[in-house]
């Protein structure tokens, strides 16, 4: 029986959660398939219908790495947020956000030089462009700022509270998407995506983090114990098998099934969520 008043329930980890760092290494595999297939041998060298299956799985990966960053959080640092040590915790992950943004910047003038000229390199270092590759790392370096801030609140919220969190969240996503942000594309591509700009929205994000967090919450509590664990396996499966016949049932209802084939051969998008 679902309680939705419930606070977060949040015992101890009796040891390293295993599953974490295996959902890590599937999400590496994919970018690395990805990767591979679209970067080594070209996506233009590989017949469409060749590709759906490949980007069909490995559209998951970036999903996956921001999904189980909002696990990760929630297993090492939510249950800590009501203890007198947090702030040294809170601490530790702006030290983080610190480094990780360091790590893109260095990165971003590794991955311009053989092709830019210095000017472009400095306009991206200053947020005036964005890279490509290593803008997962912005986006990481900037959610590690706000989401120590909200661990403590989402920690005393009960269930509806957060789950209404994560669909207003969505919601507003949706609709600053529609909206010009007074022609700051920049602004823009931070917050909630821009077709024009590789970078990972921190708003549209904001939900799979969410989502993680809740995951995270579950696995603590049920992780542990054999039955349990299989169980929330059980529905993590049938709730992800659920959301890819979603996807199949509008397109099917749109009438452009193969539309959305051949946009998932070509890997339109960022790795949407």
């Amino acid at each position: 029986m679902v309680n939705w008043k419930e606070a977060p329930q949040l015992p101890k980890a009796e040891g390293r959660i295993a599953a974490i760092d295996l959902a890590r290494g599937i999400a590496i595999g994919l970018m690395i398939v990805s990767h591979t297939v679209s970067g080594l041998i070209g996506i233009r060298n590989v017949p469409d219908w060749g590709m759906v299956p490949i980007h069909l799985l490995t559209k998951f990966s970036s999903s996956l790495f921001i999904l189980v960053f909002g696990i990760a959080l929630a297993v090492a640092f939510l249950s800590h947020t009501q203890s007198d040590d947090w702030p040294k915790r809170r601490l530790k992950l702006w030290l983080r956000a610190i480094e990780v943004w360091f790590w893109y910047k260095a990165l971003i003038i590794i991955e311009m030089l053989p092709f830019s000229s210095p000017a472009d390199i400095v306009d991206t270092l200053l947020y005036g462009r964005f890279g490509i590759w290593v803008e997962i790392l912005g986006f990481y370096a900037i959610a590690l700022l706000w989401v120590p801030l909200i661990l403590p609140l989402w920690a005393r919220a009960p269930l509806w509270s957060r789950i209404a969190t994560l669909v207003g969240l969505t919601a507003l996503s949706a609709w600053l998407q529609g909206l010009s942000f007074g022609g700051n594309d920049i602004l823009k591509a931070l917050l909630v995506d821009h077709p024009d700009h590789y970078a990972w929205g921190q708003i549209s994000r904001a939900p799979l983090i969410l989502v993680g967090l809740l995951v995270g919450e579950a696995l603590l509590r049920y992780y542990f114990t054999a039955h349990l664990r299989r169980r929330l396996v059980l529905i993590l499966l049938a709730a992800g098998a659920l959301m890819v016949m979603a996807f199949y049932g509008l397109a099917l209802a749109d009438g452009r099934v193969y539309a959305a084939m051949m946009a998932v051969a070509n890997n339109a998008g960022k790795h949407p969520p």
